[in-house]
């Protein structure tokens, strides 16, 4: 399914849903959701030689990184967001400016390499 107003480039998707103005770039797998009003891309994880590994990076359509402290319209530090999660979680002593882009969030898992990817 794709939502109204969705942008989907470069996926292979099956039994996934993207959400109304949502954008979903080289996104591979099933049964995968991007809610909506979020950004969701696939980029290719480097260190040295390519082996294959990748994140998704996800962010708010509207969101602000280098303006604000939200994440699809909402504070980082509200409890519907991150629960328990404080400011000194998410930015270290001495942050010049906080912001998303400043923002320790790294919410990882694992998923398998991708052997027949043609993006390298």
């Amino acid at each position: 399914r794709v939502g109204a107003g969705a942008v989907v480039r470069e996926c292979a998707l099956a039994e996934s849903a993207i959400g109304t103005n949502a954008v979903a770039v080289g996104l591979r797998g099933e049964r995968l959701r991007v809610p909506a009003g979020v950004v969701a891309e696939r980029v290719p994880l480097r260190s040295g030689v390519s082996d294959g590994s990748y994140a998704v990076v996800c962010v708010g359509r509207g969101d602000d990184l280098g303006g604000t402290a939200c994440f699809a319209g909402d504070l980082l530090t509200d409890d519907g967001l991150f629960a328990g999660v404080g400011p000194s979680d998410l930015w270290p002593p001495g942050t010049p400016k906080r912001c998303l882009a400043t923002a320790r969030l790294f919410a990882v898992a694992y998923v398998t390499r991708d052997d027949d990817d043609d993006d390298d």
